[in-house]
């Protein structure tokens, strides 16, 4: 059987690193090892301290500097990340709260721009194969759960290049259905959701590629429409065309 020691007999006091070392028991030996090589997965099934449950070390306990779990759960959430899925797990008014997201991009294509079919608002972004016949036809976004548009990226890609005017200027505008059972083909039944960060004018003339970062929320449940607009003096219609890549970011919370 391993020797105990009282904790009122460890008198002297010194800053951790990786070397220092611990003590311990494995079954009933007694071990010494460094902080160094503990592995947080090795921690599972210990006690949390704030809850005094088991299965997970509180957030509180990252290093986020935050001093309390929703401040460094906004820390981490807010963070830029390069991974296409990421999973966030922690201990919230004694629950479990998880935060799952997912990245993913749709594409479409504005045909005819600058006043040809389709034409409702503006020119209709259509998603998927080309609506015929398209002066009667809209192309919708429902999002199969609540998203954040965070990219939307264009490239000109017809032949013949774009030459706008001076004072002629275009744009991209994000509009809802009023109502998701309204005729989707009919202006009014549309109200604006939000303006994107496009704004292209005579000075992108020839074949304009285009980055813009985003920040539009899309709620479930609802019918959204991605209109090309012209915002100066009228410009005439073409066959041009330009695909469009949208990128968004699925976010599903649990508890």
């Amino acid at each position: 059987m391993a020797d105990t020691k009282k904790f009122s007999e460890f008198t002297d006091i010194g800053t951790p690193t990786e070397n220092t070392n611990l003590v311990g028991f494995v079954n009933d030996d007694n071990v010494r090892f460094t902080v160094g090589d503990i592995d947080i997965a090795d921690l599972d099934g210990t006690v949390n301290l704030d809850t005094q449950t088991n299965g997970i070390l509180p957030i509180t306990k990252g290093g986020t500097g935050a001093d309390n779990q929703d401040s460094a759960l906004n820390l981490i959430s807010g963070a830029n990340n390069k991974e296409d899925y990421r999973i966030l797990r922690v201990l919230l008014a004694g629950a479990y709260w998880v935060r799952q997201e997912t990245n993913y991009r749709l594409n479409g294509t504005f045909r005819n721009v600058f006043g040809g079919s389709p034409q409702i608002i503006g020119d209709v972004l259509e998603f998927g194969t080309a609506k015929s016949s398209a002066t009667d036809h809209g192309s919708v976004f429902i999002p199969s759960r609540s998203a954040k548009l965070t990219e939307l990226a264009f490239k000109w890609v017809s032949g013949t290049a774009m030459s706008l005017s001076a004072g002629q200027s275009w744009t991209i505008r994000v509009y809802k259905l009023n109502n998701t059972s309204d005729d989707v083909t009919v202006a009014g039944n549309w109200q604006l959701h939000a303006n994107t960060n496009v704004s292209i004018n005579s000075s992108s003339n020839g074949f304009p590629f285009f980055v813009s970062p985003e920040n539009i929320f899309f709620p479930i449940n609802q019918v959204y429409m991605f209109v090309l607009v012209e915002t100066g003096t009228a410009i005439g219609s073409t066959t041009a065309e330009i695909d469009v890549y949208l990128q968004f970011r699925q976010e599903l919370d649990r508890y």
